[in-house]
């Protein structure tokens, strides 16, 4: 499956099973975020970025599995400079659980720790999506 199909594909199903509007960000380019979390008012919540593991390492559209960690600081980089709102990095395991960590956790992980292994870090600190959703849709 590439990056595009299962991006597509946790969308909608964020979309049906927790009934979030999550819509594609036609101004997403470079290190912005593809997908937007809008609330009632249709104004952005939030920036979702989708993440997998496969073959023990972490997938995403931003970059190559190489690269993670400089894709990752790129686009916690744009967020914080750039977008007013907060990014939540989903996680979809091996076995189709989700997980979720929230940017600036990672971010504040990378200034103190710059050579940590970002997949390590990420795959142990996420939370059970299931955990979050709730608090973030009081929000909504």
């Amino acid at each position: 499956m590439s990056n595009e199909e299962f991006e597509f594909s946790i969308s909608n199903t964020l979309k049906s099973i927790y009934r979030l509007n999550i819509e594609a960000a036609c101004f997403a380019a470079g290190f912005v975020p593809k997908h937007i979390l809008l609330d009632r008012t249709r104004n952005i919540h939030s920036y979702f970025l989708f993440l997998r593991t496969k073959d023990q390492h972490i997938i995403t559209s931003i970059c190559d599995t190489g690269h993670l960690k400089d894709g990752l600081i790129n686009v916690l980089r744009t967020q914080y400079s750039q977008l007013d709102r907060p990014l939540f990095l989903i996680i979809q395991d091996n076995d189709k659980s989700l997980k979720v960590i929230e940017g600036n956790f990672v971010r504040e992980k990378l200034l103190e720790a710059p050579n940590a292994n970002i997949e390590d870090f990420l795959l142990s600190n996420a939370e059970n999506f299931n955990d979050i959703i709730y608090s973030i849709k009081k929000e909504l």
